[in-house]
């Protein structure tokens, strides 16, 4: 944005929250072009915000950024949490923002922490939710960035003030002044810190902020710059402003902040300066002792008109309210998948296992493949007979026979019937037992028939894990959109074939008297999808990502993991795992072409080919097929060894690979497809090709191949961060909890 153009500033929400100078900007411009470089918009700069609860005072710290040039300027926001009006201004103001974390965290320290973790720039700052940037502050600091010869740390001067903005103090320094030295007497030459400056690549030697410290984070990672680098001294009267009111640490919470502070000084061998510390530190107290003496010494009036019935009394409805909460507990939720091995079978198993150390009571069925324990049982087959060879054999007869034989479909993902293989009277049994009924795969088990057997707002909630439930019968449309109408010209089966609007009347006909069906989708691109569906359009259709052991998929050492896996330290490793890579579906077809082209250009001593799952692809690397994982701590040391893992699905959803290749750590080139884009920001944290383009996912390896190991590590670090957040459980169950609270809540209506 060209600051110039006054029209391009956002008019406030609050009139109180404009700021004194924006009247009067030509004055701060004159002053200051004669000092800037041309090229300083070459600088890419990060400023992190962190805050809490800060509606009072957010909108003008946010303001006074709009007063700097902000090409090349990423600002990223860091809210713990916040109930007050911070989202409201937010909103206002989103276009400004490259990033917005809105989520609970440990303190100031840990959202500082998480905010420069996503951070893309060179030069980084951050400005409290109550601190002010003047004018074209960041114009001046970026171009003398420049001038300085880029420096890892510079100190600017800057403003003491009252929130009124009538300055207490203009602090003033020098380069004598901002020496180590010189800083450890922190007490009587701090630095304002919304004023000081740093590179990216400093920040990664010394930071991060230790998310224990509330109190003098900053003086820590200042005073680690300071004996690390030096300081360079920016001149110029004043960059910021550090508003000083009775709600800040330095006021509010004085013993904690000088206490923090004495640690952080023996920690850099300033003991002498530390004991001034704790000196200044006791004769505070004396003055608040001396105070509190004085005013026990004045007798009181007592005011005997007061209202009793203004005391607070214990609240009589404690043990009610902890008896009705342990009644939202006590419903019984029925967890369905059709199969006990493959992805939604996995977010099932994961599900029922949050959900129970969350306290709910939860059992899952499948039909399939598991040996039943204490917590997952198999839903009895029609033939109880019937060995699980024959149900396999029965299932793909009838379920998936019509529709390859008989149909001739040429989907390259599977296309099922409605056809179940469970006994219908155990499925019965099993929807009236259990209060809330929930659905995951459910093609082959699920009856539709049967649900004219259940009570028209019987709670269910259905988690899709591809479009099955509300198509013709395709798992995957190849981007056909018949579902919203009608499926009578199925482009997957031979033509004239009305087996897909046979199979959709069918669930259209067996839902419509269901009022009591809420639906969940991992990803935003199936919630649209299904919210366009003549199955499920209407009905709520809720976003909640999959539960994902967070505990376990985690960065590992990549040397330690190449060690335990036998593969190779000194080379390249390009990773691609799915149940079966040659499903043309995930795209082992293009990882073939892929691997062709970049064999024209890297030499095969340079990179190797890592595969995990069933089947095999010929590509001009050398390559190492580790087969199928089931160990989960194994496959987390397989992506930690990896340089990047390669996703070239052409349609998906929610795939669990890539959301566990990021919690590992290791960066991701993904087709656009499914939830890809929730995750992953392009050339941030990975890199984003368009769908089935050989090309661009060439370029996404170069350009990840081609990173610096300061740049990879950020790389590393918002991948984890990223996933983590978006896959955090307590939030994920808190979500499924009002998902059941409201589906219980019209059953009883």
């Amino acid at each position: 944005m060209n600051i110039t153009d006054f029209s391009q500033i956002k008019s406030p929400l609050d009139t109180n929250s404009i700021l004194p100078w924006e009247s009067s900007l030509e004055q701060h411009q004159q002053a200051i072009n004669e000092q800037l470089r041309d090229d300083f918009v070459n600088v890419r700069f990060s400023l992190v915000i962190p805050f809490y609860n800060s509606g009072n005072f957010l909108e003008k710290t946010i303001r006074s950024i709009q007063y700097s040039n902000l090409e090349n300027v990423e600002i990223i926001v860091s809210d713990g949490g916040s109930s007050d009006n911070t989202h409201e201004i937010l909103n206002h103001y989103k276009e400004l923002f490259d990033v917005v974390i809105s989520e609970p965290d440990k303190g100031q320290s840990d959202a500082i922490n998480k905010g420069f973790a996503c951070a893309t720039g060179e030069l980084l700052g951050w400005l409290n939710g109550d601190d002010l940037l003047l004018p074209y502050a960041l114009d001046f600091v970026r171009s003398k960035y420049l001038d300085l010869q880029m420096p890892n740390f510079m100190v600017g001067d800057a403003y003491m003030v009252e929130k009124n903005f009538s300055i207490i103090s203009h602090k003033k320094y020098s380069e004598e002044s901002i020496k180590f030295e010189n800083l450890l007497d922190w007490a009587t030459n701090h630095l304002v810190q919304p004023s000081v400056f740093f590179s990216k690549s400093a920040w990664d030697e010394v930071g991060p902020l230790d998310i224990h410290d509330h109190y003098a984070m900053d003086a820590d990672l200042f005073l680690g710059l300071a004996k690390k680098y030096g300081a360079k001294h920016l001149k110029h009267p004043g960059l910021s402003y550090s508003v000083y009111h009775p709600d800040c640490k330095t006021r509010g919470k004085q013993a904690e902040s000088i206490t923090q502070l004495s640690i952080v000084q023996c920690k850099y061998g300033g003991f002498k300066q530390a004991r001034k510390s704790l000196d200044y530190l006791v004769e505070i107290h004396n003055q608040y002792k001396e105070a509190f003496d004085n005013a026990n010494n004045t007798p009181l009036e007592v005011d005997t008109s007061t209202d009793n019935s203004s005391i607070v009394k214990p609240d009589s409805s404690c043990e009610s309210s902890k008896s009705e909460s342990d009644q939202k507990l006590s419903f019984n939720i029925g967890i369905f998948n059709t199969f006990s091995s493959g992805g939604a079978a996995i977010a099932a198993s994961r599900l029922r296992i949050g959900l129970q150390e969350n306290s709910f009571s939860a059992q899952s069925y499948s039909l399939f493949n598991q040996t039943p324990t204490k917590s997952h049982a198999l839903v009895r087959p029609w033939d109880s007979q019937a060995s699980p060879e024959d149900l396999q054999e029965s299932w793909s007869t009838k379920n998936l026979g019509p529709v390859y034989g008989t149909h001739q479909t040429t989907a390259r993902e599977l296309f099922s019937s409605t056809y179940s293989s469970a006994s219908k009277e155990h499925l019965i049994e099993l929807f009236d037992f259990f209060d809330i009924l929930h659905f995951h795969w459910v093609s082959g088990l699920l009856d539709y028939n049967l649900l004219s057997n259940i009570p028209d707002n019987k709670p269910i909630v259905w988690t899709l894990h591809d479009m099955n439930p509300f198509t013709g019968g395709c798992h995957y449309s190849e981007n056909c959109l018949n579902f919203v109408e009608d499926c009578s010209k199925c482009h997957l089966l031979k033509a004239g074939s009305l087996f897909a609007q046979e199979q959709l009347d069918i669930k259209v006909s067996a839902l419509k008297r269901l009022n009591n069906i809420q639906v969940i989708t991992p990803s935003l691109w199936l919630k649209s999808l299904a919210e366009q569906s003549i199955v499920f359009g209407g009905r709520p259709v809720h976003h909640i990502p999959n539960i994902m052991p967070t505990h376990i998929f985690k960065p590992h050492n990549s040397a330690v993991s190449r060690i335990k896996l036998g593969l190779p330290l000194d080379k390249k490793l390009l990773l691609f795992g799915a149940d079966n890579i040659t499903n043309l579906r995930k795209g082992g077809d293009l990882l073939q072409s892929v691997a062709q082209l970049l064999s024209e250009e890297f030499s095969p001593d340079d990179i190797e080919v890592v595969f995990f799952g069933n089947g095999h692809l010929n590509i001009p690397f050398r390559s190492h097929n580790l087969g199928h994982i089931n160990d989960e701590e194994k496959l987390a040391y397989i992506y930690s060894a990896a340089d990047l893992f390669i996703f070239p699905s052409r349609e998906d959803n929610a795939p669990m690979s890539l959301v566990e290749s990021m919690l590992c750590g290791t960066p991701v080139v993904a087709s656009d497809v499914g939830n890809v884009s929730e995750l992953v920001k392009h050339k941030s944290n990975g890199y984003i090709s368009k769908s089935e383009d050989i090309s661009d996912m060439c370029a996404g390896i170069r350009w990840l191949l081609g990173l610096s190991k300061m740049q990879m590590s950020r790389v590393r670090s918002s991948c984890r961060l990223v996933s983590a957040r978006y896959h955090d459980e307590s939030r994920i169950i808190d979500q499924l909890s009002s998902v059941y609270d409201s589906s219980l809540s019209y059953k009883n209506f």
